[in-house]
């Protein structure tokens, strides 16, 4: 299933896997691994993945019916197809930028 899903939501952006590669920050061969079902990328890579298919991460493993990310609440949908097209390295400092604000804000409580 999540083999399947990967290489279903890659093709419909017409992307090759080096472009997904590049994308998520990862070697073309781990994507070819993924879609062959060699092996599975861990949670990290599996939410790099669906953030840069705008595809959620349970409907890549299989374990919902929602597929797209317009299913998700409207502000998730808008910052997830906007972080698609962003770099590897410019994920990262979003990133390191929500988890101070979920700790700033887990202190304030």
């Amino acid at each position: 299933m999540l083999a399947e899903n990967i290489k279903r939501a890659r093709n419909e952006r017409n992307w090759t896997q080096a472009v997904l590669a590049e994308k998520i920050c990862v070697n073309r061969t781990n994507i070819a691994s993924w879609e062959l079902g060699r092996c599975q990328p861990n949670s990290e890579k599996l939410l790099l993945l669906s953030q840069a298919l705008g595809v959620t991460a349970d409907y890549l493993v299989g374990a919902a019916t929602i597929r797209e990310t317009a299913d998700l609440p409207h502000p998730i949908t808008i910052l997830s197809r906007k972080m698609a097209d962003l770099q590897p390295s410019q994920l990262a400092v979003i990133d390191t930028v929500v988890t101070a604000m979920v700790l700033q804000n887990e202190r304030s409580k």
